[in-house]
């Protein structure tokens, strides 16, 4: 599994690129972790590649909170979401209600504003999706990978 928060996107996105669809990666999470100008290409490479396999890949962003680039999930993300043909869908049930979510296969954007901070990304929602996704819990696949090293 693979986890980034925040500014640990600009590690995960060239390790995406290099891994895309690797099967020893059974999951993503990227708490708050998607932010710049331009799709990101290991993240779109990665997406695709796992659209066959079902393996669960998940994206919370949102906050539009103070970031002074301007350049915060609820804007920076919505390019990757059209480029990746992302449509609305209801959140998964052990997910608490974020303010919209966009799905195409195992890709999911859950967008999260205020009252929810930055920081709660990592502490209060990334706890929820890594059970689910660690257990097969309702909704998140259960996957047949082991957690290995790079």
């Amino acid at each position: 599994y693979l986890v980034a928060f925040s500014a640990g996107a600009g590690g995960l996105d060239p390790l995406l690129l290099r891994h895309a669809g690797d099967p020893r990666i059974a999951g993503v999470f990227a708490a708050d972790a998607y932010f710049g100008k331009a799709v990101k290409p290991g993240y779109m490479a990665h997406a695709k590649a796992v659209q066959a396999t079902g393996s669960p890949f998940w994206i919370s962003t949102g906050w539009t909170g103070d970031r002074k680039t301007g350049n915060s999930g609820a804007t920076s993300f919505p390019p990757f979401a059209d480029a990746l043909g992302m449509t609305p869908t209801d959140p998964p049930s052990f997910m608490p209600p974020p303010v919209f979510a966009k799905s195409k296969g195992s890709v999911v954007w859950l967008r999260y504003d205020k009252p929810w901070t930055h920081q709660d990304h990592i502490t209060k929602l990334a706890p929820k999706a890594l059970r689910a996704m660690l257990t097969g819990g309702t909704d998140a696949p259960a996957t047949k990978q082991s957690a290995s090293t790079y």
